[in-house]
């Protein structure tokens, strides 16, 4: 039921009125319910197989990712609990690079161990996984040894994402059993990471502060090595609820939280983005590498024209050629107001419609 809701969630531009019907029919109590509480959760749980999260051996021992700069500055600018424990501070000495761009105020050289920042979408990383030849792999990252003490379960439906669904039929009118802003805080309260039987729960600690955030802060992302010039946040939208809220700006906290709660598993989050333009994130760059068909956008938010809606498929053999063009395109692009797909990265997906998220604007 609760992968009903989710998917039901999924169609709100296309079908709204199935759309409606299935969500209503996965939540109600006579057909069984939807994940309600953290014992319901569905995940693989390392503690239990006996084997280490993916991400510590990714980013402990190959150096191989680092943090995202609109999720980082999306978080330093709604003072989020994942501030205080979770990530660590740049990992080395970073020096403003010969090359830096017009737009930067990277000083010459930023300490190590003296800034949160994160690396942007589309830049052109060093080789390697040492700072010396790469200085993004001393840019910040997951606190490996919390990361290893919590043994967060690797996710595959949350209590929290469940209520951040109910919490968005709840704004569209549907019935789902509870009002929106009770959803919506309970969404943030269980959207910690940490295993739920984990000793140590940080979150927990800040989580009722971080619910009275009415606004966010307004800190800039400075790439210390000046690569790409200074960017102003995108986050608008603080996290306590307003009942005075449109629902326009209720929907964009609701997908913020959502996205946060998600982390760091991005499926769902890329379908929200796609699908309703939320959250509002810093533009891709380096869109020259693409296929062509993704914009670099004029705005210093990320636009419709500079998400990524979709992977072209990879075909060498006529076999599946023929099939990709025979069924995988006829069925990319359902409606027929989107005309006829293309196997590019910025094709439109059949519920990815660009249709308003509300039928009438405010």
């Amino acid at each position: 039921n609760s992968l009903k809701l989710r998917m039901a969630i999924h169609m709100t531009g296309v079908d709204p009125v199935n759309a409606k019907k299935w969500a209503e029919e996965a939540v109600d109590p006579k057909n069984g319910g939807v994940i309600e509480k953290e014992s319901d959760e569905i995940a693989l749980y390392v503690s239990k197989t006996g084997t280490a999260h993916p991400l510590v051996e990714i980013t402990g021992s190959w150096h191989d990712a680092v943090i995202g700069a609109s999720f980082m500055n999306l978080l330093e600018n709604l003072d989020h609990p994942y501030m205080k424990y979770l990530f660590t501070k740049n990992e080395v000495a970073l020096a403003k690079s010969p090359r830096a761009v017009s737009g930067t105020s990277a000083p010459a050289v930023t300490p190590k161990g003296s800034v949160y920042v994160g690396m942007r979408n589309g830049v052109t990383p060093g080789i390697g996984q040492a700072a010396a030849a790469n200085p993004y792999a001393g840019y910040s990252t997951l606190d490996k040894d919390y990361f290893s003490i919590c043994q967060p379960p690797l996710y595959f439906m949350k209590v929290s994402e469940v209520c951040f669904l109910r919490a968005e039929g709840a704004i569209r009118g549907w019935n789902m059993q509870g009002e929106a802003k009770d959803f919506y805080e309970k969404g943030i309260r269980t959207a910690y990471l940490e295993d739920r039987d984990s000793p140590q729960k940080e979150y927990t600690q800040y989580v009722e502060q971080y619910l009275n955030v009415d606004a966010p802060k307004d800190i800039p992302y400075v790439d210390p090595q000046g690569r790409s010039k200074d960017m102003r946040s995108v986050t608008k939208v603080g996290v306590k609820w307003n009942d005075g809220d449109s629902q326009e700006t209720k929907l964009e906290k609701i997908i913020t939280q959502k996205y946060i709660a998600s982390f760091p598993y991005s499926y769902e989050s890329w379908v929200d983005l796609r699908r309703v333009g939320y959250p509002k994130l810093f533009p891709i760059l380096g869109t020259r590498h693409g296929d062509g068909s993704i914009k670099l956008g004029k705005s210093n938010v990320q636009t419709a024209v500079n998400i990524m809606r979709r992977i072209p498929w990879a075909a060498n053999d006529p076999q599946t050629k023929e099939d990709i063009a025979n069924s995988g395109l006829p069925a990319l692009a359902r409606d027929a107001d989107m005309g006829v797909a293309r196997d590019i990265q910025m094709q439109h997906l059949w519920w990815d419609n660009g249709a308003s998220n509300f039928e009438t604007t405010e």
